[in-house]
């Protein structure tokens, strides 16, 4: 594995320095498949650190050891934190879908990449924004959705909060209590504020209503009757954040009758899909602090999966019709 140091968005006002991450003994002549990493919700390092832990570097490194390539970097929000977080008009655009584009755009350029095997792998936000990207200009050949969600931002964060409070006690409950239905009535009246009132309410600081407001125009949904191309869809049984009841099953009830999808879910995992220390939200400070490396059998899946998706390689995709799949991919040639 070798790594390289690139510059993505060279000529924008927010250039980003990013890390190619590549198989050892490549070369032109043996281009190899690769994939532009989309980090989640949050203000994120080009590994994105939390804690001891370091999640989009595993992918990097993993998916390297296991022959594809990758390009990774740091949300904007964390290089331009002061100039991008207190503007207005900030979308999901600003944030994260023109630093995506503009990574898949870059990583073609290079001759020791298969142009015609480029991939999308998002996790979190960038894993729900991941047929958005595609149909905005990333031209990927398959989207790996880890831990996204087809609902409405807003949605998840509302019943994130709800459950936190739940498990808050004393003066911090009520503390809580009140910032979540603060936050539930600006996010219920969302889609019908103007541009500029959605501007001035603050969700979560530093994101407005209209934060939300924009993705609101963008359905999930909608997104994905436009994007016909294969989806690798995985989750951690043990995920408090993004749940198999109101996401995982979300996307299979919109995907259902697509047959080049992939679901996958992994026991014992959680958000990023590390052991779990237990499936309840009051467990995640100590899960959090607690180091951790992305599963093998994550990043083994990953990497087959995009093998597989080569034009003369493939004869069909694998659609796991169980409720409950197992925890592994069983790979049809």
């Amino acid at each position: 594995m070798t790594e390289e140091q690139v510059l993505i968005g060279a000529n924008s006002e927010f250039p980003l320095n990013g890390l190619l991450t590549l198989p050892d003994n490549i070369d032109a002549e043996n281009a190899v498949p690769a994939a532009v990493i989309v980090q989640g919700a949050g203000i994120l390092d080009i590994d994105g650190s939390f804690g001891p832990n370091k999640p989009t570097k595993d992918i990097a490194e993993g998916l390297a050891e296991r022959g594809i390539a990758t390009i990774r970097y740091p949300k904007r929000s964390y290089m331009y934190t002061s100039v991008l977080l207190n503007a207005l008009e900030l979308t999901v655009r600003e944030e994260i879908i023109f630093d995506a584009v503009a990574a898949a755009q870059y990583i073609k350029q290079d001759s020791r990449i298969d142009p015609k095997r480029v991939f999308m792998i998002g996790h979190d936000l960038g894993g729900s924004l991941a047929f958005r990207i595609h149909l905005e200009g990333g031209n990927f050949t398959g989207l790996a959705i880890l831990a996204g969600t087809p609902r409405r931002a807003e949605t998840a964060l509302i019943d994130q909060t709800q459950e936190a409070v739940q498990l808050l006690k004393g003066p911090l409950h009520w503390i809580a209590k009140y910032q979540a239905r603060k936050i539930k009535k600006n996010t219920d009246a969302v889609m019908n504020l103007s541009d500029d009132d959605a501007m001035r309410i603050d969700i979560i600081k530093p994101f407005s209503a209209y934060y939300y407001k924009e993705m609101g125009r963008f359905p999930v949904a909608k997104m994905i009757q436009k994007a016909n191309i294969p989806v690798l869809i995985l989750q951690g049984e043990l995920d408090f954040q993004i749940t198999i009841e109101h996401d995982f099953d979300e996307y299979r009830k919109i995907l259902d009758s697509r047959k080049d999808v992939t679901f996958q879910l992994y026991p014992g995992l959680n958000h990023y899909f590390m052991p779990a220390s237990g499936a309840d939200i009051d467990q995640y400070k100590k899960e959090y602090k607690r180091s951790g490396k992305v599963d093998k059998q994550v990043l083994n899946d990953i990497a087959s999966w995009i093998r597989m998706q080569t034009p003369k390689e493939i004869k069909q995709h694998l659609r796991i019709q169980a409720h409950r799949p197992t925890n592994r991919i069983k790979l049809h040639r």
